[in-house]
């Protein structure tokens, strides 16, 4: 399959040479689409590492990008960059070919880590981290559906995978300065009132952690508990109350079945994951704590995936131990059925928060409107698969009265005309004995 890797640019003649090299190593073919606002050679720069150059014109929704980019693509795939963006160590073609040659996915999330000056770092709890975006999905016009926003989540119908160690830098923070950022936030809010992205440009002004900007080491886990088990692989040793960060966990599928996760605008999938807070010194699970998010990715029989899970500190100074289990919404958790999955669990201290931390993380909570606008538009999703599937079900169903009715209509067809036989039978019997007897009589009259 092909791959082809897009970069929209605009005024970034100094940052493509760092961008599309990588690019080029793992794509079919590179293009460069320039916004015809550009006033440096943002065109000439990218020329130099491919032909495929081509304008487009701005609109302040953003859809005529993305009609460009689906309109010059030619690759099976398409591989998305921004021109603020470069691509992790990880990504490789080998890497790249695996993913496309998956038949069950459309489109891949990936995570994005928000580099913050001087460039060494990245901003590692929510909403920062991992802030999925879909970069890599399949060019196929009629899967794709563009919302009228610049922040609208790419829809794009089909199952969706989330990848952990595939990971793109986003270099905003560093290329621009705090005056230019403010003033990026104040054009979103008059684009998009809902949703400034202020907390994400902004975050000086917010509660936020940061974490070396390196390769992730390899993680020993022990042998999984149960057939189908779900570990802690890189959880913080320590939180501050209330905070949230995306921990790493390893799903163990060693069994016939595929865990199916849901796949937009087709089918649901009741399958969930769960993070459950324990006191440390035992004691009963603190139900308030406990988060469930859809299934990032389907894992498929004998196999392990790993994924990015969302926890939220306890408020209270202590250890505890998170666990995280499986479950299907409504039927089941997987510890019922599978005794040992999810025991495996983390050893975490919650410091305390003082009183501005802790008001700088309830003000970046309550701004922060990508998670709550990406879970609506999953739930939505969920909503019109439910809608369809109940549709479709309904339909059956009538189908099956109809055929019911049919057959009775066609059984008492067929007992009318079984009852009209017999009456022939019946008429047939008494015409032949009739002429038997008139045959007898005439025989005697000859006979006479």
């Amino acid at each position: 399959m092909l791959l082809s890797g897009v970069v929209v640019a605009r005024d970034r003649a100094d940052f493509l040479p760092r961008i599309l090299p990588a690019l080029g190593e793992i794509s079919d073919e590179v293009i460069v689409l320039v916004d015809d606002r550009t006033s440096d050679n943002t065109a000439a720069v990218a020329r130099e590492f491919t032909p495929n150059v081509f304008e487009f014109t701005f609109d302040p929704h953003f859809q005529n990008m993305e009609i460009a980019v689906l309109e010059r693509a030619k690759g099976d795939w398409i591989l998305r960059v921004d021109h603020d963006e470069t691509l992790g160590e990880p990504w490789t073609r080998s890497a790249v070919e695996a993913l496309m040659r998956d038949r069950d996915v459309t489109h891949y999330l990936m995570p994005i880590r928000w580099i913050v000056p001087p460039g060494d770092r990245y901003l590692s709890n929510a909403p920062w981290f991992p802030n999925y975006g879909p970069r890599m999905y399949r060019n196929v016009r009629s899967l794709i559906y563009l919302g009228s926003s610049p922040h609208d989540v790419l829809n794009i119908a089909g199952e969706g995978a989330r990848v952990v160690d595939l990971f793109v830098r986003h270099w905003n923070h560093v290329l621009k300065t705090r005056a230019e950022r403010e003033e990026a936030v104040a054009r979103y809010a008059v684009i998009d009132p809902d949703f400034p992205c202020r907390e994400y440009y902004l975050f000086e002004d917010y509660y936020y952690e940061t974490a070396p900007d390196a390769d992730l080491e390899p993680v020993r886990l022990i042998p999984a508990a149960a057939p189908i088990d779900v570990q802690p692989a890189r959880v913080p040793k320590e939180l501050v109350a209330g905070d949230t960060h995306f921990v790493e966990v390893l799903i163990t599928n060693d069994t016939q079945e595929q865990l199916r996760a849901a796949s937009k605008f087709i089918y649901p999938s009741n399958l969930y994951l769960a993070s459950k807070w324990f006191p440390a010194r035992g004691g009963p699970e603190l139900a308030f704590a406990q988060r469930q998010i859809p299934l990032p990715a389907s894992v498929k029989p004998r196999a392990s995936m790993a994924a990015l899970v969302p926890i939220t500190a306890p408020p209270d100074e202590g250890e505890y131990f998170v666990r995280f289990e499986l479950l299907r919404q409504g039927i089941e958790w997987f510890a019922e059925r599978y005794p040992g999955h999810g025991s495996i669990g983390a050893l975490v201290r919650v410091r305390p928060a003082s009183a501005d931390v802790a008001r700088r993380i309830e003000e970046r909570d309550a701004g922060s409107k990508q998670s709550s606008k990406s879970s609506l538009y999953e739930d939505l999703n969920s909503l019109n698969a439910l809608i369809e599937t109940r549709d479709a079900l309904r339909i059956s169903q009538e189908a099956l009265e109809k055929a019911r009715l049919s057959l009775d209509e066609k059984e008492a067809e067929i007992q009318k005309l079984a009852a009209a036989a017999a009456d022939l039978r019946r008429i047939v019997e008494e015409k032949e004995g009739q002429i038997h007897r008139q045959h007898a009589a005439l025989t005697r009259l000859r006979s006479s």
